[in-house]
């Protein structure tokens, strides 16, 4: 397919010419083309509310651009499968965006992964790349400890990335003008600061 525009107005008679590719490919541009979660809300905080079943607080995340939200002041139950007496086991909640291809249908979800009885080992996931024609990609937000028969720990596995503030201002403290330091400069360069 040849260039097109995205933001342009057509005829509502028109057919479609922005898809959910489109706008990934627009938040992979400006958030970078991995899978990440982004400062929003609790960040996807856990807590414990039955022997089987653990929340998961308001966050927002990207997948290879793709976005998906729990909304601030919300959140989603996940109950996991139940446990066995007497065996420990290690689940995961991950972010499951699948797709039938290119402008096709998507979901987009948060889903347990069920791990092996008696194993500590987090279970394996699928990462394919959206952007190579993968139709399902999984992104681990957190690992769920069961022993015997009871959740018994949560942990939040990403850490949440910086604001473009936030890296904007780090950015500023360690960047000076002037010619102090290092030697030789001349008034208006620029030398960053190495702070080990």
């Amino acid at each position: 397919m040849a260039f097109k525009g995205l933001t342009i107005n057509t005829l509502e008679s028109a057919d479609p010419h922005i898809f959910a590719e489109d706008d990934a490919a627009i938040y992979g541009a400006i958030l970078g083309d991995g899978d990440m979660v982004l400062p929003y809300g609790d960040a996807f905080a856990l807590s414990i509310q039955s022997y089987n079943t653990v929340r998961v607080s308001s966050g927002l995340l990207a997948m290879q651009g793709h976005i998906g939200i729990i909304e601030k002041d919300d959140y989603e139950d996940i109950v996991l499968d139940n446990g066995e007496s007497g065996v420990s086991r290690t689940d995961l909640i991950v972010a499951q965006f699948t797709t039938t291809g290119m402008h096709g249908t998507d979901e987009f979800k948060l889903v347990a992964i069920t791990g092996t009885p008696g194993s500590t080992n987090a279970p394996a996931y699928t990462a394919e790349d959206l952007n190579n024609g993968g139709k399902l990609r999984q992104f681990p937000i957190a690992k769920v400890t069961i022993t015997s028969l009871s959740v018994t720990a949560v942990e939040v596995l990403n850490t949440t990335m910086m604001t473009m503030r936030e890296m904007a201002d780090i950015l500023r403290n360690r960047i000076t003008s002037g010619t102090a330091n290092p030697s030789g400069g001349k008034d208006g360069d620029i030398y960053i600061k190495y702070e080990a």
